[in-house]
C-alpha cells in the first residue's frame, strides 16, 4: 500500500538542505523547491533504507545536467559505506535515496552532520 504524502522529518529536511547547500549546476533552483514539498517513503523495494519520494509543490525547475547531481557518503556502525543520491527528474527533485553497500540492514540511520557531500560531474552526454 502507498503511503500518503507528509511532511519531511527534520533527518530528511536537513540532509536535503545540506546536500542543496553544495554548488552545482541548477542548486539554486532546487533550493526554492524546497519551501514547499512533501515526502513518503518508497516501499517498492525490500532493501529500501528510508528512501523517500518528493513531491515540489512550487520553486523553479533546474537545469542540473544529469539525474543525481549530488551524493552523500557515510558509515554505518559496522564501518559499511551508506550512500545518499539526490534525484532529479525533468528539473524537479524527486527522491532522495539511500543505501548501503552491502545490502546489510543499516544499524545505525547516519544524521546530515555525518555525510560528506560529493558533486558529480556533467557528463556531456546527458545534457
Amino acid at each position: 500500500m502507498n503511503e500518503i504524502f507528509r511532511a519531511p522529518t527534520p533527518r530528511e529536511l536537513e540532509i536535503l538542505r545540506k546536500m542543496i547547500r553544495e554548488d552545482f549546476q541548477g542548486a539554486e533552483n532546487l533550493r526554492t523547491q524546497l519551501e514547499d514539498f512533501k515526502v513518503r517513503t518508497t516501499v517498492e523495494d525490500k532493501d529500501n533504507y528510508e528512501s523517500i519520494e518528493i513531491k515540489t509543490k512550487k520553486g523553479m525547475a533546474a537545469k542540473t545536467g544529469q539525474r543525481v547531481p549530488v551524493e552523500g557518503v557515510a558509515y554505518d556502525t559496522d564501518g559499511v559505506k551508506i550512500f545518499v543520491l539526490l534525484h532529479v527528474a525533468e528539473g524537479l527533485i524527486v527522491e532522495l535515496e539511500f543505501y548501503k553497500v552491502d545490502g546489510s540492514p543499516i544499524i545505525s540511520q547516519p544524521q546530515a552532520k555525518d555525510f560528506t557531500m560529493h558533486v558529480r560531474e556533467i557528463n556531456p552526454d546527458n545534457e
